[in-house]
């Protein structure tokens, strides 16, 4: 089973969480900062296995993998919403999870095949908007908001970037009902 750990030391700040400033320690002598970061595909490995086009949904994500290809993209598609990852970002973060996979695997690695795959979904997912003021959060409906609409209650310009994802279940559980 893969554990994913993060570490992260916040000390108490008059109530507030604030990071520790790292610059001293073992840990840190030996580091290297260079100013050029350098962009994802300076990692990438053009592996066949990585690009495959076929319908792997329900495949696990690599060998004894404890998620499928489909859980993996619903879990990376709801960190990119929570986040408001660009879509640099997001295809950064596809080829990352990629790259710290065991090969062979059947990771989406670009953004274009991460659309299509929701795209092919049998049950694609719907947006809800809603009204982005922290006080009114007033639900808007599922069509996207018009450039420089306004709420009806607070009078907020409502963002086209203030939505929650739903996958109807009711049609997901028609289908796994049918093939029973």
């Amino acid at each position: 089973m893969m554990v994913l750990m993060a570490i992260i030391v916040e000390e108490e700040n008059d109530g507030e969480m604030e990071l520790s400033q790292f610059h001293e320690g073992p840990l840190f002598d030996n580091l290297v900062v260079h100013d050029h970061i350098p962009d994802m595909t300076f990692f990438k490995e053009p592996s066949s296995e990585c690009q495959e086009e076929t319908n792997v949904e329900g495949l696990p994500l690599y060998q004894d993998a404890p998620v499928t290809v489909a859980e993996s993209c619903l879990l990376l598609v709801a960190f990119a919403v929570r986040h408001k990852l660009s879509g640099t970002a997001l295809e950064d973060l596809l080829e990352l999870v990629c790259f710290h996979c065991p090969k062979p695997n059947k990771c989406v690695s670009e953004l274009k095949e991460f659309q299509l795959f929701f795209q092919a979904l049998k049950h694609p997912f719907i947006k809800h908007f809603y009204c982005s003021n922290t006080i009114c959060k007033i639900y808007i409906g599922t069509s996207q908001p018009a450039s420089g609409a306004k709420c009806p209650v607070c009078g907020t310009i409502v963002s086209c970037s203030s939505y929650f994802i739903e996958i109807p279940i009711e049609e997901q559980l028609k289908t796994i009902l049918s093939e029973i």
